[in-house]
């Protein structure tokens, strides 16, 4: 069993997402204001509807195809992002019961050898029951965030989490950040499609090249900025990023 601090992460879904020692660091923005139920699911439904546009910009017969990060394929993705999905939905439950929080499964594994068995597991799956459970997954989230009150998301105290950590930026961090860390990804890959094909035809790409990385193994860690709340976020090492994009509903920066 895992300490308080340690199980109180874990329950909302930070099981591993990140590693220990590059947890979170602070800033002080006493201004900002409190993340409330409706914004937060305002939030996780708009950037989810963006997720789906980008499922069907790929369509359903390139999702099986490797090489889109390392070698996963779309529907790997998708597997993986329903996979964190659900410690949300689970850490909620385990919650309410007020039950101790035991890393059994999946769970008690490190994380890249979790992450490659959750995509090992997607490929012996249809892709349409691993689409059919994203979906459910995530509307579970959404019941999850909906009948959550404004305080409870607010206050990081309340399950011993780090200072200046409220559990709505970990259902964020969670969910559609995590979803947006992959979409570029997926992004990229089209870019690298679309190349081929103008190649092909003997035209000139016009977008840059980007080698696929390894999606397997350990995140290159980042820092972006959430209501006042620096927050180490995980991107692939192939690709690129701005440390000052921040989370949907967090404090917009100045001249933005």
């Amino acid at each position: 069993m895992v300490p308080a601090s340690d199980r109180a992460k874990g329950e909302l879904g930070m099981t591993d997402h990140r590693s220990a020692d590059e947890g979170t660091q602070q800033h002080d923005d006493a201004t900002a204001e409190p993340m409330t139920s409706a914004r937060l699911l305002s939030n996780m439904q708009a950037e989810r509807t963006e997720w789906e546009d980008l499922l069907a910009q790929v369509g359903e017969a390139q999702m099986t195809e490797p090489g889109v990060e390392g070698q996963w394929s779309v529907k790997d993705i998708v597997a993986h992002l329903t996979w964190y999905d659900r410690t949300v939905v689970e850490g909620a439950q385990t919650v309410m019961r007020g039950e101790p929080f035991v890393r059994t499964g999946l769970r008690a594994l490190a994380m890249d050898e979790r992450n490659e068995r959750i995509a090992a597991d997607s490929r012996n799956r249809p892709l349409r029951d691993v689409l059919a459970d994203s979906r459910q997954v995530f509307d579970q989230v959404l019941a999850v965030v909906r009948a959550c009150p404004d305080d409870v998301l607010n206050d990081e105290r309340r399950f011993g989490l780090p200072d200046d950590v409220p559990p709505w930026v970990l259902v964020a961090t969670t969910t559609y950040e995590h979803y947006r860390e992959h979409g570029r990804a997926i992004r990229a890959w089209l870019d690298r499609q679309s190349d081929t094909q103008l190649g092909r035809l003997g035209g000139h790409a016009s977008h840059p090249r980007t080698a696929p990385g390894d999606a397997g193994a350990r995140h290159r860690h980042l820092p972006i900025k959430v209501r006042g709340v620096r927050l180490i976020t995980r991107l692939p090492h192939n690709q690129r990023a701005h440390t000052g994009s921040s989370v949907r509903g967090a404090q917009p920066s100045a001249g933005r």
